[in-house]
């Protein structure tokens, strides 16, 4: 696993801390937000949701665990909450790509405004 540097503005993944010249260092700035707050991620948040995602990923291996133990054969029950827990997982990554799209298309639009503006301006002046 990787070393997350101390500091929450510098935030990067590698095996070996501090192998990076400073000045690389400083400009792999971690700036994804948080969609509940809308703002950049702590290093407290990252490590919460990290920690619910792993009890999240462990109880759903200990609960295959205890199915496989019983019978080698998957019964329509089984096959139900699978698919159940496939949907939800879908309807979540559904929610983040509609955000991501339209994230993308506001930058767009921001960016084809500025190309207008720019393209208006006379070529002499």
């Amino acid at each position: 696993m990787g070393v997350v540097d101390s500091t929450p503005s510098v935030m990067y993944y590698m095996g070996v801390r501090g192998s990076l010249p400073r000045t690389l260092e400083s400009q792999m700035t971690f700036a994804h937000s948080n969609p509940a707050t809308g703002k950049t991620w702590t290093r407290d948040e990252l490590h919460a949701v990290l920690l619910k995602t792993e009890a999240r990923c462990q109880a759903t291996a200990d609960l295959l665990a205890e199915r496989q133990q019983g019978s080698r054969f998957v019964t329509w029950d089984d096959q139900m909450i699978n698919l159940q827990a496939r949907w939800g997982r879908h309807l979540e990554e559904w929610d983040l790509a509609t955000v991501a799209t339209r994230d993308l298309g506001a930058t767009l639009r921001s960016w084809f405004e500025s190309f207008r503006e720019e393209m208006a301006q006379p070529l002499i002046r």
